[in-house]
């Protein structure tokens, strides 16, 4: 026998909670730093390649925000709405029967 139980107002509870964040994670933006900071020897190939990470980081920011912890907020939330419609039709299913198990 399983013990797994699923608690849907809680479910859909933290759907509302992940939600939020998924915004803030997507509204973070790094700014592209100023590559002699890394010094003369190193600043000089950071010319070239810091404006592309950081330019990357960014997208990889707003891509996790509003693409994954978006979809699992959403999903949260219509995991809460399928369990909670399955369990109502169980009720009605369990209620149909006259007389219960013999």
């Amino acid at each position: 026998m399983s013990t797994f139980t699923v608690q849907a107002a809680e479910l859909s509870s933290a759907g509302g909670r992940v939600g939020p964040v998924a915004s803030q994670l997507g509204s973070v933006s790094v700014p592209v730093p100023d590559p002699q900071m890394y010094g003369r020897l190193v600043g000089s190939a950071a010319v070239d390649c810091e404006p592309f990470t950081t330019t990357q980081v960014n997208a990889l920011l707003k891509a996790e925000g509003g693409s994954l912890v978006g979809s699992i907020a959403r999903r949260l939330i219509a995991s809460a709405t399928s369990y909670e419609a399955c369990e109502t039709e169980n009720v009605g299913l369990a209620n149909s029967f006259s007389g219960g198990a013999s």
